[in-house]
C-alpha cells in the first residue's frame, strides 16, 4: 500500500491510536476498489465464455439460428433428428439406402404416380424451387427422392419416367410397405390406401441435411422463388458446418 506525502506528514501529527485507525481504514479503502475490479473482470470473463460458447455451439452444428429464424409459409424446421435405417430400390433396380443421403441436402416427398393432384403440384413446386436455387448460384441445391408408396404399380423405368418429367435430376424410388411405414413414421408423415386403391398421403417434402437427419419440413402452396431465397444461404451455411 502506498502513502502519499501529504498523508505521512499528517500521520506523523497524529496519536498512535488514530495512526491505527487512519491506517485501517486506508487498507479497508483500498481492498474494496480491489474488489470492484475483481468483479468487473469476472463479468468481463463470463460475458466473453457466453459468446465463445455460443460461436462453438453453432459451430458444432447446433445452429439455434436456424430454429428461431423468421421463414416463409411452407417452410418449417423441425428438431434434428436422426433417421432409421432404410432400404428402398430405385428406378434403375440400384438400392438406395441411409447411405445416399450422406454429403448433401436431399428433399423427400412420399406419393404416387396416379395421383391426380397433390403429387405434380408439389413436385412442380420442388421443380421451380432448385431452378430458383440455381438461378442464384446455389451450389448446394438439394437432390429430390421421389418415394412412391404404391410398388405395387409404380415400379422401374416408368416410375423414373414420371419424375423425369418434372425435372431430370429428380430420383424416384420405392420399397414395401414396412420400409414404407419406417421411413414415413421417423418424419411424421402419413399415407393411407383407400378402397378405390388410391392414396390420402402428406403433401410435405422433407428436408435432410447432410448427415442423414430430418431439419425440416417443406408444406406447400409456398413460392418458390420466395423459398429459395430464404432457404438458399442456409443451405450453404449448414453445408460448410458439416463438411
Amino acid at each position: 500500500m502506498q502513502i502519499q506525502r501529504g498523508t505521512l506528514a499528517f500521520l506523523s501529527k497524529a496519536s498512535k491510536a488514530h495512526r491505527c485507525i487512519i491506517l485501517f481504514a486506508m487498507m479497508v479503502t483500498g481492498a474494496h476498489r480491489r474488489l470492484h475490479w475483481l468483479w468487473g473482470l469476472i463479468l468481463l470473463g463470463l460475458a466473453v465464455c457466453g459468446m465463445l460458447t455460443s460461436l462453438w455451439l453453432q459451430d458444432r452444428g447446433g445452429v439455434p439460428s436456424l430454429q428461431q429464424a423468421k421463414w416463409p409459409d411452407g417452410v418449417l424446421p423441425v428438431p434434428t433428428a436422426a433417421l432409421p435405417p432404410f432400404r428402398l430400390t430405385d428406378s434403375t433396380g440400384a438400392a438406395w439406402d441411409n447411405r445416399r443421403l450422406l454429403g448433401h441436402y436431399t428433399l423427400i416427398f412420399f406419393g404416387y404416380t396416379r395421383c391426380p393432384d397433390v403429387c405434380p403440384q408439389t413436385l412442380g413446386l420442388l421443380a421451380a424451387m432448385n431452378r430458383a436455387l440455381e438461378a442464384r448460384h446455389q451450389r448446394h441445391r438439394p437432390q429430390v427422392l421421389f418415394v412412391s408408396i404404391d410398388p405395387e404399380h409404380d415400379q422401374g423405368a416408368e416410375l423414373g419416367d414420371y419424375v423425369h418429367y418434372f425435372s431430370p435430376d429428380f430420383v424416384a424410388a420405392t420399397a414395401t410397405e414396412e420400409q414404407l411405414h419406417t421411413l414415413t413414421r421417423a418424419m411424421d408423415a402419413i399415407f393411407i390406401r383407400e378402397d378405390d386403391g388410391s392414396f390420402t398421403h402428406s403433401a410435405s417434402a422433407f428436408l435432410i441435411d447432410t448427415k442423414g437427419r430430418l431439419i425440416a419440413r417443406l408444406t406447400p402452396p409456398f413460392d418458390p422463388s420466395v423459398t429459395a431465397a430464404a432457404l438458399g444461404p442456409w443451405l450453404g451455411r449448414l453445408a460448410d458446418r458439416s463438411s
